[in-house]
């Protein structure tokens, strides 16, 4: 039953390889990489609307029936548009992620203000305010920079993601190995 655990050690290196190779192709080409992510979305969501309208059309007299089939068409038309202005969309998400990032450093200055005069660590709340706000700021004024950034921590993360699997995996293997001994 315990050699039954560790015998696919193979699944943890084979799903580590393709998280490197994923992260190594990411921050090769993260520009490439972004508006690849954003189309596919486009397209995910104009597909999911024409089945969505298809498979609700017999049902067009309920109401039901012809609420999805109205999602159905919205998400073909915003499919249709991410699809099309790829880079247009880009630059409203990180925008709006600019834009979050602001209220966090405002949110850390208002706490800053309104925490009691002896509160040990006070000073975090107007460090973390100035750095969020700052970031947020060039979040906003640099969305294409702003995303490659982005996609390449994620091309980092997936290589960094992908080493620990394959070191997973190899220990498994060595567990592995350690049972066949002793049965």
């Amino acid at each position: 039953m315990l050699k039954d655990r560790f015998t696919n050690w193979w699944m943890p290196a084979i799903i580590g390889i393709i998280a490197i190779i994923l992260g190594i192709t990411i921050l090769g080409n993260p520009d490439i990489t972004l508006l690849f992510i954003i189309k596919y979305l486009g397209l995910s969501l104009g597909i999911t609307g024409i089945i969505v309208v298809a498979s609700n059309y017999s049902k067009r007299d309920s109401n039901n029936g012809t609420f999805w089939i109205w999602e159905g068409i919205l998400n073909i038309i915003i499919g249709i548009f991410i699809f099309i202005f790829p880079k247009f969309f880009v630059s409203v998400f990180t925008a709006i992620i600019g834009i979050g990032i602001i209220i966090v450093g405002l949110l850390f200055l208002f706490y800053y203000f309104s925490t009691k005069k002896h509160l040990a660590n006070k000073w975090i709340y107007l460090i973390s305010s100035i750095l969020f706000t700052i970031l947020g700021i060039i979040v906003l004024f640099n969305p294409f920079e702003a995303a490659q950034t982005i996609s390449i921590i994620i091309g980092l993360v997936l290589i960094a993601i992908g080493g620990l699997t394959l070191f997973i995996s190899y220990g498994i293997k060595s567990v592995d190995k350690s049972i066949d001994e002793e049965l």
